[in-house]
C-alpha cells in the first residue's frame, strides 16, 4: 500500500514538471521566433524543429502522464504477489488506505491550484487527461487499493 503514496507523490511531480516544461519550451519558442535578427537557413531550421516540437511532442506527455498511473497500479499490483500477507494486517491497511486517500485528495487539490494559477492556466489547458487524473485522484488511487487488496487477499488464499 506504500506504493500508492508513491505513485502519488510522482504523479503530482510529473504533472507540475510537464507544465513548467511546458511553459518554458513555450516561452523559449516564442522568444527564438520572434526574433528577427535571424533569418538563415539555420533560422529555418529551427524554426522548424520548434514549430514540429510544439505540434508532436508536448501533447504526448498527456499520454505520458496516464501511462505513469497506469504503470504504477500495476506495478504496486505485481510487487503485491510478493509480499506475504495475512487477514489480521487488514483492519492496518484499512486505516492506511483511508489515509492515503485523505493525502491523495490533499495533492489533488495543491494540483488544481497550480494549474489553475492565472499564469500557468494557459500551459495547462493542453492536457486534458493529466487535468481529468488529478482531478479524480483520489478515485484513482482508491481503485489502485482495491486491486492491491484483492492481489493480497488471493495470496492469502493460495498459501492456505
Amino acid at each position: 500500500m506504500q506504493d500508492l503514496l508513491l505513485i502519488i507523490v510522482i504523479l503530482l511531480t510529473l504533472g507540475i514538471t510537464i507544465i513548467i516544461g511546458n511553459l518554458v519550451f513555450t516561452k523559449l519558442s516564442e522568444s527564438g521566433l520572434t526574433d528577427n535578427r535571424n533569418s538563415g537557413a539555420d533560422y529555418h531550421t529551427a524554426r522548424l524543429i520548434m514549430n514540429n516540437t510544439r505540434d508532436k511532442v508536448i501533447p504526448q506527455f498527456d499520454v505520458i502522464f496516464v501511462g505513469v498511473l497506469v504503470a504504477g497500479i500495476l506495478g504496486a499490483a505485481i510487487l503485491a504477489f510478493a509480499v506475504r500477507s495475512l487477514p489480521v494486517f487488514f483492519i492496518a491497511g484499512f486505516v492506511f488506505i483511508i489515509i492515503i486517500i485523505m493525502i491523495s485528495a490533499i495533492i489533488s487539490n495543491v494540483y488544481d491550484e497550480i494549474a489553475d494559477h492565472a499564469q500557468l492556466t494557459e500551459y495547462s489547458s493542453p492536457f486534458t487527461a493529466m487535468e481529468f487524473v488529478m482531478s479524480n485522484l483520489p478515485l484513482f488511487i482508491l481503485g489502485g487499493a482495491v486491486l492491491i487488496s484483492i492481489v493480497l487477499y488471493g495470496m492469502w488464499r493460495l498459501q492456505i
